[in-house]
């Protein structure tokens, strides 16, 4: 029997419309005309999407105090073309019996959720070591940490590679660090650090005004201004300030009506007290009159200042002289002693 030849149909029926004497194609065209046609357009399934990821664009601002640490953060969330609101970013933990220490953490994070996922495994690797760990090996176990995390969260991931970036302030008994984590590395920063997409920003200003010698209420002021540098300037970065410091080996929040008046007083210098600088080193008159002059401006700074000292908790002060009685114990101790030469003896 004579079967179809293969890539033919056999049978053509009545009223198809096509002609028994050409070769037909099995898409049911004549295959002389259209055996090089393309494929008939095929309407593809919708693939369900999951919700993008809340991603931290953040600025996070680390400065170093000669008594404490202070972290500040933005706290602006954002779904990129979708949504924006906003969330904590400070993290820290605290213990005041012997040895008493205190730890803080920040940073910034593709995903919201790998910041807090890091932050909790330091938290718990700082209170398991507290007892025997010492700031160098709280640095190493803090590094192994870090490590550990991108090994097994960031690195085996080659599509849209997650990153999350850590800054840490560290305090037991009267050792103070803060360290700053890239990538899988931990580093010390003895000025100060910030990590996020304002990372830029901040740090060009923070170094140009920082220097050593600065209390935690002056600490406070640097960092809300540079978290207010970024957010004035870079895309990302928003919503209000949080402030922690940690101090005395334990940490407190600084008041938000204090870190709203110092956004505000940075707002008013950048738009009102600098161009008006500018304008009379140009000997041109100012078209509006500022509201707030540079003479006020460092007066209400200063009142800022120091309602930040006068609001120290009393267990900070406390160990604050404590901390000055063990300084002073540890030069007597190390300072030679000067022996005294025996008297002349007395003439006869």
């Amino acid at each position: 029997m004579g079967g179809a030849a293969e890539g033919e149909v056999s049978e053509v029926g009545a009223g198809s419309g096509l002609d028994r004497n050409k070769t037909t194609c099995l898409r049911e065209q004549d295959g002389a005309a259209y055996a090089s046609a393309p494929p008939a357009p095929r309407i593809s399934r919708p693939v369900p999407r999951r919700l993008p990821a809340r991603k931290v664009m953040t600025i996070a601002v680390g400065v170093l105090a000669t008594d404490g640490v202070v972290l500040a953060a933005d706290t602006q969330l954002t779904i990129t073309n979708v949504w924006k609101g906003e969330g904590g970013k400070i993290m820290a933990l605290a213990r005041q019996k012997s040895p008493s220490g205190a730890c803080a953490i920040t940073g910034a994070a593709s995903l919201y959720e790998y910041l807090h996922g890091l932050g909790d495994e330091l938290t718990k690797d700082f209170t398991r070591g507290l007892d025997d760990a010492d700031k160098e090996s709280a640095y190493e176990r803090f590094g192994i940490v870090v490590r550990r995390f991108y090994e097994r969260h960031v690195i085996p991931f080659t599509v849209d590679t997650p990153d999350v970036a850590v800054l840490i302030a560290y305090q037991r008994g009267d050792e103070t660090a803060l360290w700053q984590s890239n990538r899988n590395a931990l580093i010390e920063q003895y000025d100060h650090g910030a990590v996020g997409i304002g990372s830029f920003a901040a740090t060009a200003w923070l170094s140009r005004v920082w220097k050593p010698g600065l209390d935690v209420p002056a600490a406070i002021v640097l960092a809300s201004f540079a978290a207010a540098v970024a957010k004035d300037s870079v895309d990302g970065c928003g919503k209000y300030t949080q402030v922690l410091a940690v101090q005395g080996n334990h940490f407190h929040r600084i008041d938000q009506k204090l870190i709203d008046e110092l956004d505000k007083l940075y707002d008013a210098y950048t738009s009102e007290i600098q161009p008006a600088q500018v304008m009379e080193c140009f000997g041109e008159p100012l078209l509006t009159k500022p509201s707030l002059t540079l003479d006020s401006f460092k007066e209400r700074i200063g009142e800022v200042i120091a309602t930040l000292r006068s609001n120290t908790p009393e267990r900070v002060k406390q160990w604050r002289l404590q901390r000055l009685e063990r300084l002073k114990a540890r030069q007597a101790a190390q300072s030679p002693k000067v022996q005294k030469p025996d008297p002349p003896p007395l003439p006869e």
